[in-house]
C-alpha cells in the first residue's frame, strides 16, 4: 500500500476520535517497511490533533501502546541517545515496562555500552509475559550481543538461537543480521554469509537490505573474493541508502587490497563526505589512513588516522580507540622508532575483533624485529592467519618482517600494478575496463574519453564541445559548463580526480596511466573498422565512424 494511503487511514481514525486503531495503523504500517522517520511524524502529528482533555502520558502519548510505539519508531528513526532519553522519562513517571528495557538494550548496544546493555535486556526478560515475540526477540538478541561484545567465549550464539525460535519475517531478519556481524568479528566468515543470505529474504527496508549487502561484501572482501565483493558494493551504493557510506568504505577496501591507492583514497573521500554518523566517518578516515600508510605516507597517515581515533564519541569519552591499532603500525613503520609511542598506542585500543587484534600481533612482531628480537617476531607472526586479507596487506606493508618466515609460510601476494590500466572497446558496442574491472560510462562519458584517446590524450574545451554536442542550441559558457560536469562523472566512474587533468582551457589524460583502446589497435594493423561507439546519439560519434572507415578504405586502396 503506498504511503498516502497509509497516511490518509491514519488521520480518518485520528479525526474520527479512533486514536487506538490509529496507532494500530501505524504499527502495521512499520511492518511493512514504511518509512520509520516519516510514521514518527505522523504519530506526533496525531497526538497534536486530539483534544486537549484527553490524558497525557511520557513525550505526549495517548496510550501505552502508543508509547510502545514510540519508543521503537523513535530507534528507527532518530538516535540511540533519543531513546535512552525517552526511556529515562518513561521510568521518571514510575513506568518500568519490559518493553523500556528491551529498547534500552538496544540503545545501549548502539553507544557500546555493552554491560549496560546486558543488564537492560535481562531486566527486560524477567517477565516475558510481558513482551511481544518482536520485543522479546530484541531482548534476546542484545543479551546475545552484549555477551559477544564482554566474553567472546561465552554462549552468545544460544542466546541468539532463542531469539531467532520467537522471532520471524523482517524481525528475524535483524537477528540474522546481527547474528552474521559477530560470526564475521570472530572469523567465521562462511557461517556470516549463511545468516546474511537467510537475512537478504527477510528485511524489507531498503536501508535493511543495503546493510546485509554491505556486509555480504565485507566477507567477500575479507576472503579476497574482490570481484564479488565490489559488485556487493556497487549494489548498496545504487540503492540510494544511508547506508551508502559503508558501501564507499567496502568499495575503497575492495580497491586498496588491490593496490589501487588512488581510487581507493578518492572512495574513502567520498565516504567521509557521505557519513551520515560518527561511526560512518571513522570507518571512512580510518579507511583513507590506512591506504595512505600503504602507499607509503606515513607522516600523511598519521594525521589522518589520529583524526579517525577520537572522530566517534564513545572513543572520546574512554581515551580508547581501535583505530590506535592503525596508529601505532604506521609508527613503527617510521624511520625513526619510539618504541615507547607505539607501546602507548596499543594499550590504548579497548576490546579488538580479529582482525584488530591479528593486526596488533604484526605491529608487536615488527616492534620484535626493530629491536633486535627476529627469533620473537618471528614466533609472533606464526600465530597469524596466512590466508586472512590483512594479513596479506600487512605482508607488503612489512616487507623485511615477513621474510623472516619461509617462503612457504609467507602469505599469498596481493596484486601491486605498478601502472592503472584503462582500455576502452569502442569498435561496436562501447565497454571501458580499469585494471581489468568493467566500469559503467554514460553516453556523453564514453564519447568523451574515445575523443581524448583518439587525440592522443588531450583536448581544448571547445573540442570537447563539439564532441558531447547533441543539436540542442547553448551558449558558450553554457556548453563549457556540460563539458566540466561530464569530465567530472567520468572522473568518479573512472575512480579517481587525477585520471583526467584540467589545463589551461582543456582537459587531459592523466600521462601515468596505461591508456589503450581497440580502435588504436585496429589502427596500427590496418584492420577494417565497420562500427564505432554503436548505441550512442551523437554527431561526433557518427561522423568519427564514417572518418574511420574511410581511412581503412583508402589505406586499402593505397595498397
Amino acid at each position: 500500500m503506498p504511503w498516502e494511503a497509509w497516511q490518509a487511514s491514519v488521520l480518518a481514525f485520528a479525526d474520527a476520535g479512533r486514536f487506538d486503531d490509529a496507532v494500530l495503523t501505524l504499527e502495521r504500517a512499520l511492518n511493512e517497511g514504511q518509512d520509520a522517520a516519516a510514521l514518527l511524524a505522523l504519530l506526533e502529528c496525531v497526538e497534536e490533533r486530539a483534544p486537549a482533555v484527553l490524558p497525557r502520558g511520557v513525550a505526549g502519548c495517548l496510550s501505552r501502546q502508543a508509547l510502545r510505539l514510540k519508543v521503537r519508531l523513535t530507534g528507527n528513526a532518530r538516535t540511540p541517545a533519543d531513546v535512552v532519553t525517552l526511556v529515562r522519562e518513561a521510568r521518571a513517571d514510575q513506568l518500568e515496562d519490559e518493553f523500556l528495557f528491551a529498547h534500552l538494550a538496544w540503545a545501549l548496544t548502539q553507544q557500546e555500552d555493552f554491560r549496560g546493555a546486558l543488564q537492560a535486556a535481562e531486566t527486560a526478560l524477567q517477565d516475558r509475559d510481558g513482551l511481544t515475540n518482536r520485543e522479546l526477540g530484541l531482548a534476546l538478541r542484545m543479551k546475545g550481543f552484549a555477551m559477544n561484545r564482554l566474553d567472546p567465549n561465552s554462549d552468545w550464539e544460544g542466546t541468539f538461537r532463542e531469539a531467532l525460535n520467537v522471532s520471524e519475517g523482517w524481525t528475524r531478519g535483524m537477528v540474522l543480521l546481527d547474528l552474521g556481524g559477530l560470526r564475521s568479528r570472530a572469523g567465521n566468515e562462511p557461517g556470516a554469509m549463511l545468516a546474511y543470505t537467510d537475512a537478504l529474504e527477510l528485511v524489507v527496508s531498503t536501508a535493511h537490505q543495503a546493510m546485509v549487502l554491505n556486509n555480504m561484501g565485507v566477507v567477500c572482501l575479507r576472503l579476497g573474493r574482490f570481484e564479488e565483493a565490489e559488485k556487493y558494493f556497487m549494489q548498496v551504493a545504487g540503492l540510494k541508502a544511508t547506508y551508502r557510506s559503508r558501501a564507499l568504505s567496502g568499495q575503497g577496501a575492495t580497491r586498496r587490497a588491490l593496490g589501487e591507492w588512488a581510487r581507493a583514497e578518492s572512495l574513502y573521500q567520498q565516504a567521509a563526505r557521505a557519513s551520515g554518523d560518527d561511526d560512518d566517518l571513522r570507518q571512512a578516515l580510518r579507511g583513507l589512513g590506512y591506504t595512505q600508510r600503504l602507499a607509503g605516507r606515513h607522516m600523511q597517515a598519521l594525521e589522518t588516522l589520529r583524526r579517525a581515533a577520537t572522530t566517534a564519541q564513545s572513543d572520546r569519552d574512554f581515551g580508547q580507540s581501535w583505530v590506535n591499532v592503525d596508529v601505532a603500525a604506521t609508527l613503527v613503520s617510521l624511520d625513526v622508532l619510539d618504541v615507547q609511542a607505539v607501546e602507548d598506542h596499543l594499550a590504548r585500543t579497548g576490546p579488538l575483533d580479529s582482525e584488530e587484534a591479528q593486526r596488533a600481533v604484526i605491529v608487536r612482531a615488527e616492534l620484535a624485529r626493530r629491536t633486535g628480537q627476529p627469533e620473537q617476531a618471528a614466533a609472533l607472526l606464526g600465530m597469524l592467519s596466512r590466508s586472512a586479507l590483512w594479513t596479506r596487506e600487512e605482508a607488503h606493508a612489512f616487507r623485511q618482517l615477513f621474510s623472516l618466515l619461509s617462503p612457504e609460510q609467507r602469505p599469498e601476494s596481493l596484486p601491486r600494478p605498478q601502472q592503472t590500466r584503462v582500455h576502452l572497446r569502442a569498435l561496436g558496442v562501447p565497454g571501458v575496463q580499469v585494471n581489468g574491472r568493467r566500469i559503467r560510462l554514460g553516453h556523453l562519458e564514453l564519447a568523451t574519453l574515445a575523443a581524448l584517446m583518439l587525440a592522443d590524450g588531450d583536448l581544448t574545451t571547445d573540442e570537447l564541445i563539439e564532441v558531447i554536442r547533441d543539436g540542442e542550441p547553448r551558449g558558450t559558457r553554457t556548453a563549457a559548463q556540460r563539458v566540466s560536469r561530464v569530465i567530472r562523472k567520468l572522473r568518479d566512474a573512472l575512480g579517481w580526480d587525477e585520471s583526467v587533468l584540467s589545463l589551461s582551457g582543456a582537459y587531459q589524460l592523466n600521462p601515468t596511466v596505461d591508456w589503450t583502446s581497440d580502435v588504436q589497435t585496429a589502427l596500427a594493423a590496418g584492420q577494417p573498422m565497420t562500427a564505432f561507439l554503436s548505441g550512442v546519439p551523437l554527431p561526433w560519434v557518427t561522423e568519427e565512424e564514417q572518418y574511420l572507415i574511410m581511412k581503412h578504405s583508402d589505406h586499402q586502396i593505397e595498397d
